[in-house]
């Protein structure tokens, strides 16, 4: 186990040779995004984000976000599970929001 400091834009070199386990201290360019964005780009692979992600780290990211004043806010930002967007996986269930479990459907 190694500690690393790694700068973007990255390569295919500096990235091999990241081991399990490394603690990475990353600075530069960080490019967040949830599932649908990893979907989109993988499926779609719109020619206009190709400058943006060259070289640069792409983040899973789960944020917390709240509502002030009219606009969203992120309060936090964490990792979160990549499973609902890794190739030949089957995409988790989708479940109903809060408001709208235990309701009898309309008849």
């Amino acid at each position: 186990m190694a500690v690393r400091e790694i700068q973007t834009p990255l390569d295919e070199t500096t990235i091999r040779s990241l081991q399990v386990g490394d603690e990475v201290f990353l600075s530069g360019l960080l490019v967040t995004a949830r599932d649908m964005a990893h979907k989109y780009m993988v499926e779609q692979k719109p020619v206009f984000l190709r400058p943006l992600l060259r070289g640069a780290a792409l983040y899973h990211c789960g944020p917390v976000m709240r509502k002030e004043r009219g606009s969203w806010k992120a309060v936090s930002a964490g990792p979160t599970t990549g499973r609902s967007v890794a190739p030949g996986r089957p995409s988790p269930p989708v479940r109903p929001p809060r408001s709208a479990r235990n309701r009898t459907p309309p008849t």
